[in-house]
């Protein structure tokens, strides 16, 4: 088990050990110094992360995409759901043991490397980086056009674009605690 704590991290780095939750660090002279090993910070509470859950899926996501759904599946958009359901809670699950394995922040570029390879790791952190990226760029697009079509159009979309992408800045920046209590669920 020791092997798989190391992950395929070379000797001469930080070497973790699961029972201590401590930290060896090669010295240059030849010692090792112990410390504590870094953790995550349980900054929300259960109820922020079922707000933020329902917030992601957003419930009533599925509804525009029903009928064609229902259609192309020829009425079993219920067993799509299903399914989709469960590869979800076999991810969730997954994600679940490595963060217990590997209590350091981060996601599957954390986990990748550790479980698989280094360089997958590498692949899988770029991935995300390309995932994340568009993002905000699509929902302040799609939020200031929303504003601006259906509720006040006579503010210019730019200035709606430029409004929403600085709340979404300051919020970001803020961080995750101050964030939560903003909202009133903390």
């Amino acid at each position: 088990m020791q092997g798989r704590s190391q992950g395929h991290r070379p000797h001469n780095q930080n070497v973790l050990l699961q029972q201590g939750h401590l930290a060896i660090e090669p010295q240059k002279n030849g010692s090792h110094s112990i410390r504590e090993a870094p953790r995550l910070r349980r900054v929300l509470t259960l109820w922020d992360l079922v707000f933020y859950g329902i917030v992601l899926i957003q419930p009533i996501a599925p509804v525009p995409l029903y009928g064609v759904a229902q259609k192309l599946s020829d009425g079993h958009f219920l067993t799509t759901i299903l399914i989709a359901l469960f590869a979800m809670l076999i991810t969730a699950v997954s994600y679940g043991r490595m963060a217990a394995l590997y209590p350091t922040a981060g996601s599957a570029y954390t986990y990748v490397p550790r479980g698989l390879n280094p360089h997958l790791g590498f692949l899988a952190g770029w991935a995300m980086f390309l995932d994340y990226l568009p993002q905000p760029l699509i929902n302040t697009v799609w939020i200031a056009t929303a504003l601006h079509q259906r509720y006040v159009q006579s503010v210019p979309f730019v200035v709606w674009a430029a409004v929403i992408a600085g709340l979404l800045t300051v919020l970001n920046l803020a961080g995750v605690r101050r964030s939560t209590r903003r909202t009133g669920f903390c």
